[in-house]
């Protein structure tokens, strides 16, 4: 048998975008899959979503004059820093939050309420065994009769207006309602210190750049609960403001107070020693030289004051940090002149506070108070080096400032003896002088602040219900899962068609199996049986008799130009059809391409070798036997 020759050189494939579109298409359920799972599911899970509401208030914090913190800082000569870091965290702080949870009841929920009911349940009281739990309370009557259950068991009944105890401990009572029989709502009571966290973790706060106004946002499922939690946080923020002012101007006024009363001592007998010194001297006055000399050892003087002031507010940190401290407030970190130690011991005071919750629910044994003790101890232990540091570098300061104060007194001593004590008490006096009318100046601020009832923190604009809420947003989800739907579905649909090996188009077949294709024949639908040529009914699938002009007809005889073009010089033709499987149509396009090379005028032969499932009898209507088996046994001539 003559084979037909073909070419393995196979062009390189350009992709165009017909490629990929004809990939869309073959994949099409894929991506409509795809996308109508995505947009369904993110719709559904966007309407069904609790709304979640946002309530925004701002506030200016003004930097504080002459505070405590204020007062130590100048005598120190320290630079102030900005307040608004300290400020966020004592609003972000537990304490504030504590007070808010106590103000609104907020670890106490009344929910799920039957429309109309309208009620308010008060002295609200949970044994243990019923914290974190949902209690169901039911109206059996229009009289105000309800029962109240817990997964399905009673705990009792009682009447509205009256208060209602359980044997377990449970307390309520139930006020301004209109009771309907039927109506039920839900209590609930977290734990106190689980309902400080959660409110803690529905509460940011932020700073406006280069600017003293800060923004607190609170998000919460009820619009009004988030109002009322950023104003009581902004009012609690405020009476602390107060209260800590209050506390450092009455720590500083006990101190000024115990710094001037030695000091106007000194600077009285000062000035009678001067006085009397002058009325018995002959020297009253002192050359520019001598004047020039007091005016270094009073800077000097005034410096060593400094360090020793900042020595005793390194101290009383120390101690305090001994103490375990909890609240940074109305300490004046800047006296350490390290952020990275202010922001330790500003954490310090945190996991201190997180302790105290800690051991109010759990025993010093427990392991998170454990885990939490030995991140304290750590944090303790470099807070404590570094302390101790920074007091070893202020001695030592102390020392240099000693030892040039006494190098420039023994100038003085050279003087004659008569200018040389004028000058000492003309140095005492100026030193004393100053440093007096500095303390009753920061006497009469501390006294003001502490009279003070007025906030350094305005409310610019307190927060209000919020109409809508900010999530989710419907339309914006939407269109991102029609976008996400529509990328995944054609992600996965060339995905899929990666792993698909399968020939699907004749271009595969030419590329993989580097073979020519002659002809494409459309899908042959199967028609009634007709009258074949010998007049007998017959299951037809002669195309090319019966439908000429049809494009399947046509199709056939294309294919017949193709092949007899491909084996133009060849002898004794001889064409092989064959499939995979069954049903592709090895004998449709056998008996029309033999119709077809018939009506051209050749002489063909058409062999049926199937010898399973022969149909090329059925199709032209002769008899099956003899066949090609009895010709081969040499049964047939």
């Amino acid at each position: 048998m003559d084979q037909i020759e073909h070419t393995n050189d196979v062009e390189e494939r350009e992709f165009h975008l017909y490629d990929y579109v004809e990939v869309l298409l073959r994949k099409k359920w894929i991506v409509i899959s795809c996308f109508v799972v995505i947009v369904l599911a993110v719709g559904i899970g966007t309407y069904l979503a609790t709304p979640v509401y946002e309530a925004t208030t701002s506030i200016l914090i003004q930097e504080a004059k002459g505070g405590g913190q204020a007062l130590f800082t100048e005598l120190a000569g320290l630079s102030q820093t900005s307040e608004i870091p300290s400020q966020i965290e004592i609003i972000k702080s537990r304490t504030i939050a504590e007070e808010v949870v106590r103000d609104l009841k907020y670890d106490q929920k009344v929910f799920d309420v039957s429309k109309g009911l309208g009620l308010r349940v008060e002295d609200l009281r949970v044994p243990e065994s019923l914290m974190d739990e949902e209690i169901d309370v039911e109206f059996a009557d229009n009289k105000g009769n309800f029962s109240v259950t817990r997964d399905g068991e009673s705990l009792g009944r009682g009447v509205a207006g009256t208060p209602f105890k359980s044997d377990s401990g449970l307390f309520f009572v139930i006020k301004e309602v209109t009771p309907q029989k039927g109506g039920s709502f839900k209590i609930k009571k977290s734990r106190f210190y689980k309902a400080v966290e959660e409110l803690q973790n529905k509460v940011t706060v932020s700073p406006v750049r280069n600017t003293d106004i800060v923004y607190i946002k609170v998000q919460d499922s009820d619009p009004r609960m988030a109002s009322d939690i950023a104003n009581s946080i902004v009012k609690r923020y405020i009476q602390q403001d107060i209260s800590r002012r209050s506390k450092e101007a009455t720590y500083m006024i006990k101190f000024i107070k115990r710094q001037i009363e030695p000091t106007q001592k000194k600077l009285e007998n000062a000035l009678e020693t001067l006085a009397a010194h002058k009325r018995n001297s002959r020297v009253v006055y002192l050359k520019e030289g001598t004047k020039k000399l007091i005016e270094n050892i009073g800077a000097l003087e005034k410096e060593k004051t400094n360090l020793d002031i900042m020595e005793q507010q390194v101290r009383y940190l120390y101690d305090e940090v001994q103490r375990s401290i909890t609240d940074t407030s109305t300490l004046n970190l800047s006296v350490l002149g390290d952020p990275v130690v202010q922001s330790m011991i500003g954490n310090l005071a945190m996991l201190e506070n997180n302790r105290k919750s800690l051991l109010a629910e759990y025993t010093a044994r427990h392991p998170q108070v454990v885990a939490l003790s030995a991140e304290i101890n750590e944090i303790k232990r470099r807070v404590n080096s570094s302390i101790l540091n920074t007091l070893d570098s202020l001695r030592s300061k102390k020392e240099s400032f000693t030892r040039e104060i006494e190098r420039l007194r023994a100038e003085l001593k050279v003087l004659p003896e008569e200018e040389k004590r004028l000058a000492g008490l003309v140095l005492n006096k100026e030193v004393l002088t100053n440093i007096n009318a500095f303390l009753f100046q920061k006497l009469n601020e501390a006294t003001i602040t502490q009279a003070s009832t007025i906030s350094s923190i305005q409310v610019v604009d307190p927060a209000i219900v919020p109409e809508r809420p900010i999530k989710p947003q419907k339309k914006k989800s939407i269109l991102l899962a029609v976008m996400v739907g529509l990328m995944s579905g054609v992600g996965f649909a060339f995905f899929f068609d990666y792993l698909d090996n399968s020939i699907k188009t004749p271009r595969d077949v030419e590329e993989r199996l580097g073979l020519p294709v002659f002809g494409h024949i459309p899908l042959v639908q199967t028609e009634e049986p007709k009258k074949n040529l010998s007049g007998t009914n017959s299951n037809t699938g002669l195309i090319t008799l019966d439908s000429t002009k049809s494009i399947v007809a046509e199709s056939f005889r294309s294919l017949r130009t193709n092949l007899q073009f491909a084996v133009l010089e060849k002898r004794g033709r001889v064409f092989h059809f064959t499939s995979t499987m069954q049903g592709e149509g090895k004998t449709t396009i056998t008996a029309n391409l033999g119709v077809t090379l018939a009506l051209m005028g050749s002489r063909t032969l058409i062999i049926d070798l199937d010898l399973r499932k022969p149909r090329i009898h059925h199709i032209f209507g002769i008899s099956r036997e003899p066949g090609i088996t009895h010709l081969l046994a040499g049964k047939s001539d």
